[in-house]
Parts: structure tokens; sequence; C-alpha cells
């Protein structure tokens, strides 16, 4: 096997996904604005595990880090009147389970490779994280909600 062989989800990860999905939809999608990427709590948790979210202006400053447990996406891409960082990286995390755009490699069989898309085919959000915080950080970040 090549390093470069997408080796999808397990069945318990894509379940665990598929549950992100109902929750997005039923609790985090109408509710733009009330979620805080700031939370002391989050913050806390993002040191504590020691991952990086780096929300940038631009599709071309998101790259990748040249670390594990990172999540870089645009902010702010939408024409609405609020400026929730945290919504619009539950958005891309819910785009990217939505689209398939969730995989592993051979090389690192621990951690998700995440990518987002917007309709042009540019690259909206990008990480790499290891399993199990993943789906802390959705816990956390749905947390945040006001």
């Amino acid at each position: 096997m090549s390093k470069d062989n997408h080796i999808y989800p397990s069945k318990d990860a894509v379940f665990k996904m598929y549950k992100y999905l109902t929750t997005y939809e039923n609790t985090v999608a109408a509710h733009p604005g009330e979620f805080d990427l700031e939370s002391k709590e989050l913050q806390q948790f993002l040191v504590k595990q020691n991952i990086i979210i780096k929300p940038v202006s631009k599709s071309k400053f998101v790259k990748d880090l040249a670390r594990n447990n990172y999540i870089v996406y645009i902010c702010g891409d939408h024409k609405t009147e609020y400026d929730d960082k945290a919504h619009d990286l539950l958005r891309y995390i819910r785009n990217a389970i939505g689209h398939a755009l969730i995989t592993k490699t051979a090389v690192n069989r621990a951690c998700f490779n995440i990518t987002d898309k917007n309709k042009n085919q540019s690259i909206t959000m990008r990480g790499n994280i290891e399993e199990s915080l993943f789906f802390a950080l959705l816990e956390q970040l749905i947390k945040t909600k006001k």
C-alpha cells in the first residue's frame, strides 16, 4: 500500500459523523451568531489538547500546517450579519462529512485528514486531527452556544 492511499473512517467513526450531522441540522444550522470560538472552556481545551484552530480571510491562506491537530479555514465567507467563527467551522465540518472529504492515509492512520471545498472547488477548510480529538472538538464547539 502506498503512502498516498486513502483509508476511509471506520464504521464507528462514520456513525459518530452521521450523529453529528443530525445534531448540526437540529441544533446548530439555524443558530449562526450564537457560538463563541473564544469561549474560555474551548480555549482551555485547545491548549490542553495542543490543537490549533486558525480562521483566515481568504482561500489562498488555507494551507497545511507542519504538524498534527490543526484546522485552518475561511471565516466570514458568507453575506450575513453575523461574525461567528465557531459556527463557520461547524458548517465546514458538516460539509466535509456530507461530501465524504474526511479520510486517513496509510502514513498516519490515527489522524483524520479533513477538507472542504466550495462550489468553485476552492479549498475552504483543511485540517489534520487525531480521530478521538476530532469528536471531542465537535462536542466542545457545540458547547460554546450562548
